[in-house]
């Protein structure tokens, strides 16, 4: 399926971290699974941090593509995201305000958090 940023680079750097993503979905649901079987219940909290802080958990293509494109619906220059995880969904908002400077001019701003 074709992307709706039409940037190569972009789109393999994206299909990168989305396969990353949907990798790591599958061992978190089996770690998560087995969890009670092997860590006491006291230590649970602290495993699960330690399990977690490398985990990449981005929204899925379609998903990221609608915000891409309701950005650009809105025609949206200054895009504020309270992310959790490690970008990628900022990466299309990022596109959106440029796809909207290409098209229209002037500035544009992203904060992410």
């Amino acid at each position: 399926m074709a992307s709706v940023l039409n940037d190569p680079k972009l789109e393999r750097l994206l299909a990168r971290l989305h396969r990353q993503s949907q990798d790591q979905l599958k061992a978190m649901d089996k770690y998560f699974a087995e969890l009670p079987r092997k860590t006491e219940p006291a230590a649970r909290p602290a495993a699960v941090k330690k399990f977690l802080s490398d985990k990449l958990v981005a929204l899925e293509p379609d998903k990221a593509e609608f915000c891409y494109q309701l950005c650009r619906a809105l025609k949206a220059r200054r895009i504020v995201e309270a992310g959790t995880s490690h970008g990628v969904s900022t990466i299309y908002l990022a596109a959106a305000a440029r796809d909207e400077v290409r098209e229209h001019g002037g500035q544009a701003v992203v904060i992410g958090t």
